[in-house]
């Protein structure tokens, strides 16, 4: 099974999360077969390793990711935030759950509101969509999230929702880890999270899909 992690750098701020990031990957316990960085900040990425290095003087916001990973042919993808560290068993728990019809993550949430966090469940649970700060999935979840854009003109909404989409047009699931299933990284100030409509406009999207029942984007 090959695996490949995505990542992405646009905010030059965090540049020195990389290192931490990319070596502890390395060391996992089934560290991933390649690592793609998506470089999309004015400050040119530097590279640490042997990672793929994609750059673009456009910036496409998160919503660049799942395009750019299947430029890279693989079993399965994923993706992670740059600012937070997978621990040691994190990649080898996906895999073990891997499944080329549905998305895993550590975050989920509902129609009704509810959150459903890996550290608070005991066996894996089915969630509407997975929240995306790092998630994990296949090449046919990727298209089918990508068909459902395209077909509902959804395109240009996703600086803030392509792992909403990801995940309500498929099968979505969160596993059950411990306290130390990641390592948060510094924000550095910056970021989506630091938007003030950031949340509203997530939250906007998955009602919509939410309010036709998914008849858009039928799991």
């Amino acid at each position: 099974m090959k695996i490949t992690a995505v990542l992405l750098h646009y905010w030059k701020e965090r540049s020195n999360n990389f290192r931490k990031i990319i070596e502890d990957m390395e060391t996992c316990t089934r560290p991933p077969d390649r690592i793609i960085v998506f470089d999309q900040s004015e400050k040119e990425y530097e590279r640490i390793g042997d990672e793929i290095v994609i750059r673009s003087d456009k910036h496409f916001g998160c919503r660049a990711r799942h395009i750019v990973a299947l430029l890279e042919p693989s079993d399965y993808y994923l993706f992670a935030d740059d600012d937070l560290v997978v621990d040691q068993q994190c990649i080898e728990l996906f895999e073990k759950y891997a499944h080329p019809d549905q998305v895993i993550g550590l975050f989920g949430k509902n129609a009704d509101g509810s959150i459903v966090f890996s550290r608070d469940i005991d066996r894996p649970t089915k969630v509407d969509f997975i929240i995306g700060r790092i998630h994990f999935t296949s090449p046919k979840c990727i298209v089918n999230s990508l068909n459902c854009r395209i077909e509902n003109k959804l395109m240009k909404q996703m600086l803030y929702g392509d792992d909403v989409i990801l995940g309500m047009s498929n099968k979505s699931i969160v596993l059950p880890r411990g306290k130390g299933y990641i390592e948060e990284l510094s924000t550095s100030g910056v970021g989506a999270v630091e938007r003030p409509l950031h949340k509203q406009k997530r939250a906007e999207i998955a009602n919509k899909l939410i309010i036709n029942k998914l008849k858009i984007c039928p799991k």
